[in-house]
């Protein structure tokens, strides 16, 4: 008899995670927070667009260490769906009164992907991912020194896709496009 597996919710890193996560300061709290998803029974991910930022500008000294740090999360590809709905993101948040140039391309291609996979998302800038097509579940301040030994903190936030809200943008959408 085949053995059965339950699909793990996973949460998706938006790039700024990454980069807290790897920075010497953040990192021991970040990277508890990240724990304390695990140990919730979460998985952890990115899209390559995430992997293609973290990876934009780093020094060949810090080069393997960052992709390291990359390799240990699930990937999703942006492929032809995640293409096409970042796409139509434009067109819903337009007409929610969002300008297109508001949230940066790259931003919307990771909200793309947590609506096809319906996971979460976690970022530091809940404005790239707005309402009320994304719900706060969870924010998260941690604490740490800055670069200049001052107190820094790093306000996280964990969001979800609001599925009826964008499902009725979807269908208002489509009935304007067909008129």
């Amino acid at each position: 008899m085949a053995e059965q597996t339950t699909a793990v919710q996973k949460i998706i890193l938006d790039t700024n995670i990454i980069y807290l996560s790897a920075n010497k300061s953040s990192a021991p709290g970040v990277l508890n927070y990240l724990q304390e998803f695990l140990s919730k029974g979460f998985g952890l991910a990115i899209s390559d667009i995430t992997g293609y930022e973290a990876l934009r500008g780093v020094n060949s000294n810090k080069l393997k260490e960052r992709s390291d740090l990359l390799s240990i999360f699930t990937n999703y590809e942006l492929d032809k769906g995640v293409l096409a709905s970042a796409a139509r993101l434009d067109d819903i948040y337009l007409k929610a009164g969002i300008q297109p140039k508001q949230i940066e391309v790259c931003d919307k291609f990771i909200a793309a992907t947590c609506i096809l996979t319906g996971n979460y998302v976690l970022t530091t800038n809940p404005r790239d991912f707005p309402l009320p097509f994304f719900r706060e579940i969870e924010r998260k301040y941690i604490d740490f020194l800055g670069a200049d030994n001052r107190k820094s903190t790093a306000v996280i936030v964990l969001l979800l896709v609001d599925s009826l809200v964008l499902k009725k943008a979807l269908d208002n959408n489509e009935l304007n496009n067909a008129s």
